[in-house]
């Protein structure tokens, strides 16, 4: 479990950039329509 989560959270490290640089555009995107 612990080697799962670690991968997990290093992986979401990675990916936080791209949903931070986007959440503005498709979150609120989708959100307006």
């Amino acid at each position: 479990a612990a080697r799962t989560d670690g991968k997990a959270a290093v992986n979401l490290m990675k990916l936080m950039p791209y949903y931070e640089n986007n959440r503005v555009r498709v979150g609120c995107g989708c959100v307006t329509r």
